[in-house]
């Protein structure tokens, strides 16, 4: 389980710089086409699943691989601005959504107590940067 896991969250990080710069060139190239790499993304990830013949997915992992393709989904449904710092905060409150739904299984479904510290940590520290992110696009998102 642990082996999975581990799996599946490097490929989650190996594929944010990809998110980033795609986003960037996405917007050169139309907006279809963020959609289409984080829909790649997202069947990468179902492979990663499916590549664990035998194992029967636990209430946990299927937690953490629901709370990343919900972030996909609405990081894909991000119109690219152009701004860095915009499309930066736009593209930051899903995936820090992401982690705290993340955290929130490993609160209902982990056994390790300094894991289990950890994740309540960056629930309170994601849920504070989301507002912050929230507040700064109130402020300074050009329409």
């Amino acid at each position: 389980m642990r082996k999975f896991l581990a799996t599946a969250a490097l490929a989650a990080v190996l594929a944010l710089p990809a998110v980033a710069g795609f986003a960037q060139d996405g917007q050169k190239a139309g907006g279809d086409d963020m959609g289409k790499m984080m829909q790649g993304q997202a069947d990468m990830q179902g492979q990663t699943m499916s590549m664990q013949e035998g194992v029967d997915p636990t209430q946990s992992s299927q937690g953490y691989m629901e709370a990343m393709q919900r972030m996909q989904e609405q990081m894909g449904a991000i119109q690219m601005s152009g701004d860095a710092d915009t499309d930066f905060a736009k593209m930051m409150i899903p995936h820090h959504q992401s982690a705290i739904e993340m955290a929130k299984v490993e609160l209902e479904n982990g056994k390790d107590e300094e894991l289990k510290a950890l994740a309540q940590k960056m629930i309170d520290d994601q849920e504070k940067e989301i507002e912050q992110l929230q507040t700064w696009l109130e402020k300074n998102e050009k329409k």
